[in-house]
């Protein structure tokens, strides 16, 4: 009969929730990250990167629950390539989301990367230091953090 019990709110915690590596996510926000994770897989195949290889996907989920979705696009100018991450915030921007609650990140290796430096700094205008990061790669793993963990010390306009 205990262990009845017990299977049977372990049962009901695990329709509630869907544990990652540091979070836990409750089934709508699971069925959005599927998504996220789905359109940045989808759009890293669109990716630019005739002098990289590098292909790399990104979606944005905004507070209103849409998906902005972006892939790396290299120039022979390197200065002038645009980054997944910022492709996909510029659409989003374009569409009128400010506000986030997840970023999504595709590398192509098995072990993500992070976004650069530029992208980072970039997002941290409309990041929360809390909003959650995944980066997943040709694994199936993801890697689970919050924004605060890739960029600690952002530089914002409060140090001007």
């Amino acid at each position: 009969m205990a262990l009845k019990q017990r299977e049977s709110r372990s049962a009901r915690r695990s329709k509630k929730s869907l544990s990652l590596p540091s979070a836990r996510v409750s089934l709508a926000e699971s069925d959005i990250l599927a998504s996220a994770v789905a359109q940045a897989r989808l759009v890293q195949k669109n990716s630019h990167s005739p002098y990289s290889g590098y292909k790399v996907g990104a979606s944005l989920v905004g507070v209103s629950g849409r998906i902005f979705s972006g892939c790396n696009v290299e120039n022979m100018s390197f200065g002038a390539t645009i980054c997944a991450e910022r492709a996909a915030l510029v659409q989003a921007i374009a569409a009128g989301e400010r506000d986030f609650e997840l970023l999504v990140v595709q590398t192509p290796e098995r072990n993500p990367k992070p976004p650069c430096g530029m992208c980072l700094q970039m997002l941290s205008e409309f990041l929360k230091p809390t909003t959650k990061v995944i980066l997943t790669g040709s694994g199936a793993r993801i890697h689970n953090y919050r924004f605060k963990d890739l960029l600690p010390l952002a530089f914002q306009s409060a140090k001007l």
